[in-house]
């Protein structure tokens, strides 16, 4: 393999607060093994997994049963010859409780249709008793989509005008996805829900995020505080889920995984499946 010399543009890598910094080298003063070392110590320091710091340390586990319906991916036959895949995949926590200190927070879903379909939203309270029936807040968010689509979309529930969520309380959010296979078939739909908790932040969350610099420094402040819609939104999965956001997802499936429970079911492997799938694009993007 030849030597290059020529110049290249300065840049910085940034992991745990250590910058690698790749800078020309002179292919004559350093033997071509030690050049192929320092970049490979380089792209290992620079692994994805030194991102995102995602592992609460407490797990409750959600109160409701049943999580989803349908499963996490449908077939859709348009006719004989055709079948078309369906994908609901909320980005949170499938088996346990998620954290916010966010009154407002947002909540994202990684849609994949062949078909158009309407995608619904609801968010619910848990009553203070367990004798009554969950309580919905705020109006149902719906978005069509006439084409077909594969998008992660964001859905922010409650407007900053409107009364925010209560501190020390859980909720519940549901998203419903529906869909026509043909002109001459009744509406199919998938749904699936997620119980997050509100909290208030933690003490040394303010001075954490003073103290980044970077949206990697942001989501690892978020992360460490437990509070993973913070962290995930600050990745802009909508925009555009990079390495960052993937890396911060992978880190999310090993959490969940990481204490299995025989509640766990099929559901439960179809959303992991999902999840690493989406995070493995994400982390081919640069």
């Amino acid at each position: 393999m030849a030597c290059i010399s020529e110049t290249y543009s300065t840049s910085f890598y940034k992991v745990k607060s250590i910058y690698i910094l790749m800078t020309p080298i002179n292919c004559l003063s350093f033997p071509r093994k030690s050049i192929a070392a320092f970049f490979l110590a380089g792209l290992l320091l620079c692994s994805p997994s030194a991102f995102a710091e995602y592992s609460p340390q407490t797990k409750n586990r959600t109160r409701e049963n049943e999580v989803s319906g349908g499963g996490t991916r449908r077939a859709c036959l348009a006719s004989e010859e055709t079948e078309k895949e369906i994908d609901l995949l909320p980005l949170a926590s499938r088996s346990y409780q998620s954290k916010t200190a966010s009154s407002h927070p947002q909540f994202s879903v990684f849609v994949s249709s062949s078909v158009p379909a309407r995608i619904e939203f609801k968010l619910y309270e848990y009553p203070e008793t367990s004798h009554s029936q969950l309580r919905q807040i705020g109006a149902t968010k719906t978005i069509e989509r006439t084409t077909a689509f594969e998008e992660i979309v964001t859905i922010a529930p409650i407007s900053e005008n409107e009364p925010g969520l209560v501190a020390n309380k859980t909720y519940l959010w549901q998203v419903t996805l529906f869909w026509q296979c043909a002109p001459d078939r009744p509406d199919q739909f998938l749904w699936e829900r997620r119980e997050f908790t509100t909290i208030e932040p933690p003490a040394t969350l303010s001075s954490d995020l003073s103290a980044a610099t970077d949206r990697y420094d942001r989501v690892n402040a978020y992360a460490r505080a437990e509070l993973w819609y913070e962290a995930l939104a600050e990745t802009k999965p909508s925009q555009r889920l990079d390495i960052l956001g993937g890396t911060l997802l992978e880190q999310l499936v090993r959490w969940e995984e990481s204490s299995p429970s025989p509640e766990d079911g099929e559901g439960t492997r179809e959303w992991s499946e999902g999840i690493r799938n989406l995070a493995r694009r994400a982390r081919r993007i640069r």
